[in-house]
């Protein structure tokens, strides 16, 4: 019985050695910078170029976080209310919940509120703390379009 033990534990270790190591083999293909996809090269703009950009309707998306307004755990239920800010020009997309593990659990600790343009608006590239680049993650100042089709206008006829 104790001879099994041992030999169990020492393939145990083995394996795990080998696991861990690999196979020995080193790969040598060379690393090329990829480009990420257009859609998020459109989204991620660098400091060098930060200009206002002009989305049509239903083009500019982005996302307000909403916290319940309490930092300490177990007070989240305690929340029986609160104001969402719709900005001129969007209506909202979406709204998703976020969790905050708390010991073995989770709670809902706020509100993710998706925005989408339904005007065209003119939108300032903001400075992004977190991921330490410009985006476009604030909502936008909707342009007024001219309109030149001329109006009748009613004559008096005799």
């Amino acid at each position: 019985m104790k001879k099994r033990k041992i030999i169990s534990v020492g393939l145990a270790l083995l394996l795990s050695t080998g696991l861990l190591t690999g196979c020995g083999k080193t790969n040598t293909t060379p690393v090329t910078d990829t480009k990420p996809s257009p859609a998020l090269e459109q989204a991620i703009v660098h400091e060098e170029k930060v200009e206002n950009r002009v989305y049509e309707p239903f083009e500019h998306v982005f996302f307000k976080r909403y916290y319940n307004g309490y930092n300490t755990v177990g007070l989240s239920e305690k929340v029986s209310g609160g104001q969402i800010e719709i900005p001129e020009g969007y209506e909202i997309l979406e709204i998703e919940n976020f969790n905050e593990l708390i010991a073995h659990g989770s709670q809902t600790a706020g509100f993710d509120v998706w925005f989408i343009n339904k005007k065209t608006v003119e939108v300032t590239a903001v400075y992004n703390e977190v991921f330490g680049y410009y985006d476009y993650s604030e909502p936008g100042k909707v342009l007024e379009q001219e309109i030149t089709e001329e109006i009748p206008t009613l004559k008096k006829t005799k």
